[in-house]
């Protein structure tokens, strides 16, 4: 009635009543056009008079009525299938049941051996994953995902027990035992979708589904993946544990599975390290560890359980206890479904190569996180660690145009890594306990600079990084000497003139130092130095190779040419555990390198000081010890070119007269042996040279003569052993040869100003007795006598 009306709609108002008018209006509204419900279907029947009228009689009378019926009972099929955008409500109604529908399909697909439910829950966990994505509900269709990942993980794992298990007898488990997969997976497989609408399945087809489960979960997980890669958030952690579980049974794409490492100059990669080989030790112990625990599982069998032997959906004999090996064809075929949903997902796409700098540095950030051991005592800690970061390192390659936002990810976990477990102490880091993983870090700096350092904002990042390889212990770094010298090497070659400050060639230098102090490292070491020298310096000579006359190249720094120098003299003295394999060619490249220094110099009228007064003295004084005094005369030989290459090179004056002397009281007290004829014989070409060189820049000072004449006398000395050694030896002539140059070029007028001139004379003349003593002056001594009086007058 109106009044019930009234009093039902009191205090509607936000607390008031409505006017009585407009409520008495609304009634007489709601009177006179009536809201009526359409018929529903047992209203039909009751109305008709049709409850014990058979079904199909029934069925006919309806389809004569549907106009009369509500629409939802007898919708035409079409109009059941047109798609209407679903809104705030229909996601609000998804959100409310989806938590409990979620947990109920999981509990059927976990529980339940009957293949088609199987199937069909794994249906429903799919469609509700889609529903979450279609409404933006990222936390439930991580949730989803989480789940089949979880089942796939623990399937995968599983099968890898079941491969390295040596021997089954112990597990009650025969050939037949094995299920095969379902026809009707394998047609999906083929078909490349999750659902195939076209093709249909009769029951035996999906025979097979139950036991297989997480095959069909992990494709499932992987389609999801590849599809909603920006929808991924807290199940990241679980696709990781996946992909780490398929490198195990070793199906994952090669593309994505091998690492990269450095190589030698003819290609060959490196052979493992110690580090390496210790991490796969442990992996195999543990795995047998595993298998053996499945082996001595329950009177069930741990392989029954897996794929439900003796459920409805298997058929066997119970009373079968043959005890045999797994059918390696059946297992094969498992391998090759697992290699199929692993190249099918493209997880090599998946983790490298995004455009979207937000998803890369998400991924980024959890593939590092895998660096942290969540567990100290984890036996696969270490083996999956390196793998995550194998991966880490491609997508920091291959998203370099987003390296600026990513690398400083990698450099913060790595500080966080190399530091001390307590600030402040001396223990050692967390990582020095994983020496792999550390091995596979370094690998990862020098990998970084070679492909990044080009990228001026990120240089002070990728010196920090480097910085962090100093401290390591010398023990780690000897044991990764070739993958660090190698690494380095090619960072040399490759970065060398981009180095622009004296505090990136001082890392650079005391890196290469350090990994030089191994055999293995060593010669990856200098082939780099080498490298770089002959491409970054022009020859000493002036000479251009054939075809190269127009080739721009970038020229060494004086930092670096400093930095060059100090390495080549520690191979020339031989000091990495006293190793002179490398004296001859360090040598050479030391004159390349020294010649060219020079020259810069004087064009530019710039000093470098350090390299002139201690890298000179530091370099001369080794060649000669080290080189020109060797026993080999051949070596002996190539010490004194360089000499005189690097005499050559010098500015006279550039060198202060006490390190000339030092020089000088060197070579005089102590020459070449006289029984090493040829050693003997190519000092004399340096001795010319020097006194060519030096006899007018230091006797222009009386306070030098003295110093000089004990020179020109030791000098004179060694001419007489080498004349008394025997005329028909090459020595002699050279000897003569030296001496008669020599003077004659010491009488030229012009040669020495002032004092000088008369002091220059006696060295002259002092040089050309040793001749007269033996017959050999010849015309000499008086062609300089008659200089002598024309340069008096």
């Amino acid at each position: 009635t109106l009044e019930q009306f009234i009093r039902n709609n009191r205090g509607i108002n936000d607390g008031a009543d409505l006017p009585v008018e407009f409520l008495t209006s609304l009634y007489q509204e709601i009177k006179n056009d009536e809201i009526k419900m359409k018929a529903d279907l047992d209203d039909i029947i009751m109305q008709k008079g049709m409850e014990n009228v058979d079904s199909d009689v029934q069925f006919d009378g309806f389809l004569s009525k549907a106009s009369d019926v509500a629409a939802p009972f007898f919708t035409a099929a079409n109009s059941a299938r047109e798609i209407t955008m679903a809104g705030i409500h229909e996601r609000d109604m998804f959100l409310s049941i989806s938590s409990a529908a979620v947990q109920a399909m999981a509990g059927v697909f976990v529980e339940s051996w009957d293949d088609a439910l199987v199937i069909k829950a794994l249906d429903g966990l799919y469609n509700a994953s889609r529903i979450c994505l279609y409404f933006k509900l990222y936390d439930q269709f991580n949730e989803i995902l989480s789940l089949l990942l979880g089942y796939a993980h623990d399937y995968v794992t599983s099968v890898t027990a079941l491969l390295l298990s040596e021997s089954l007898n112990d597990s009650d488990f025969s050939t037949e035992d094995f299920p095969p997969i379902s026809n009707y997976f394998l047609a999906k497989l083929e078909s490349g979708q999750f659902k195939n609408p076209v093709v249909h399945f009769g029951p035996e087809d999906v025979v097979g589904s139950a036991a297989h489960r997480g095959l069909m979960s992990l494709d499932c997980a992987l389609m999801l993946c590849k599809s909603n890669l920006s929808a991924i958030n807290e199940s990241w952690q679980d696709l990781l544990d996946v992909i780490f579980a398929l490198r195990e049974v070793e199906v994952l794409p090669s593309r994505i599975a091998e690492f990269d490492d450095f190589a030698d100059s003819q290609g060959n990669p490196l052979p493992p390290s110690k580090f390496a080989i210790s991490s796969q030790h442990k992996v195999r112990e543990y795995n047998q560890s595993i298998s053996s625990t499945s082996n001595s599982a329950s009177n069930d069998g741990f392989w029954r359980s897996l794929f439900g032997f003796g459920s409805k959906s298997v058929i066997r004999d119970a009373n079968n206890t043959d005890k045999i090996d797994v059918d390696v064809t059946k297992t094969s075929d498992l391998l090759e479904c697992l290699k199929k949903i692993a190249n099918h997902a493209q997880l090599d796409q998946i983790i490298m190569k995004h455009p979207n700098n937000n998803i890369a540095k998400r991924i980024l950030s959890k593939l590092i996180d895998c660096l942290l051991p969540a567990e100290i005592d984890d036996p696969l800690f270490e083996h999956n660690s390196v793998f995550a970061l194998e991966l880490a390192a491609r997508l920091l390659i291959s998203n370099n145009s987003n390296a600026t936002d990513l690398f400083p990810i990698f450099l913060s976990k790595f500080e966080e890594l190399f530091a001390p477990k307590t600030p402040g102490s001396e223990d050692s880091s967390l990582v020095l306990k994983f020496p792999y993983l550390l091995e596979r870090i370094v690998v990862t700096i020098m990998r970084a600079c070679i492909h990044l350092y080009d990228i001026v904002e990120l240089r002070i990042h990728l010196q920090k990084s480097l910085k962090l390889i100093e401290d390591l212990p010398s023990s780690f770094t000897r044991t990764i000497g070739d993958r660090l010298g190698c690494g380095l090497a090619i960072v040399l070659r490759g970065c060398f003139y981009l180095f622009e400050t004296s505090d990136e060639w001082s890392t650079i230098k005391t890196l290469l130092d350090i990994a030089a102090q191994d055999k293995s490292g060593r010669g990856f070491v200098f082939d780099g130095i080498a490298s770089v020298i002959d491409y970054a310096l022009p020859s000493p000579d002036g000479e251009e190779d054939e075809g190269e006359e127009n080739k721009i190249e970038p020229m060494l720094s004086h930092d670096g040419a400093e930095a060059m120098t100090t390495l080549l003299l520690n191979f020339l003295h031989g000091s990495y555990e006293n190793d002179l394999t490398y004296k001859i060619p360090s040598m050479m490249c030391m004159k390349k390198v020294y010649g060219c220094l020079q020259g810069a110099r004087t064009l530019s009228n710039t000093s470098h000081d350090h390299l002139q007064l201690i890298d000179w003295e530091k370099m001369v004084t080794t060649i000669y010890n080290d080189v020109c005094l060797s026993d080999d005369g051949l070596i002996a030989k190539n010490g004194f070119e360089s000499l005189k290459r690097v005499l050559l090179s010098t500015n006279v004056e550039s060198i202060p007269e006490e390190n000339w002397f030092i020089l000088l009281d060197m070579v005089s007290g102590r020459p070449p042996c006289i029984a090493v004829q040829q050693a003997r014989t190519s000092s004399l070409g340096f001795i010319e040279r020097l006194f060519l060189m030096l006899m007018p820049y230091l006797s222009k000072k009386k306070e030098n003569w003295v110093k000089l004449e004990e020179f020109t006398i030791t000098m004179a000395s060694l001419a007489r052993q080498n004349l008394r050694a025997g005329r028909a030896t090459e020595l002699f002539e050279t000897t003569v040869h030296t001496v008669t140059n020599i003077a004659n070029v010491m009488s030229m007028t012009g040669y020495v100003d002032g004092e000088g001139v008369n002091f220059c004379a006696w060295v002259s003349e002092t040089l050309l007795d040793e001749l007269e003593r033996v017959g050999a002056c010849g015309g000499v001594h008086a062609m300089m006598v008659a200089a002598h009086a024309q340069n008096l007058s």
